[in-house]
């Protein structure tokens, strides 16, 4: 049962990118994000790390982990989680630009 709603970013014509993105992956990857998801659904900002991770100097941009992918997302009125933005993580340092369009996107929301 979920406590928290997910809301997944559109863009101005509609297209949902990071349901796009995970669509495009091999089933055992999406199995394992909509798993990870679903775990956000039920525990919010009480998920711990490794699944979930403010970031340090953003506004208000969270990282859902899951294997090597990371969504950015933000925690929006009392029970609203909105999925910003996903990338394959493939570096320790999470890049900026990612963030900084996780932030453009929340800002139009």
């Amino acid at each position: 049962m979920s406590k928290y709603e997910i809301i997944f970013y559109l863009n101005r014509n509609g297209k949902n990118q990071v349901l796009d993105f995970i669509n495009e992956l091999p089933i055992k990857d999406q199995t394992k994000i909509f798993w990870t998801i679903d775990l956000l659904s039920m525990y919010g900002r009480s998920l711990k790390y490794p699944y979930l991770k403010y970031l340090q100097g953003s506004k208000n941009i969270w990282e859902l982990r899951s294997k090597n992918y990371r969504i950015f997302l933000s925690f929006i009125k009392e029970r609203d989680i909105i999925l910003l933005h996903i990338i394959t993580k493939k570096t320790n340092k999470t890049p900026k630009k990612d963030i900084a369009l996780a932030e453009k996107r929340l800002s139009d929301v």
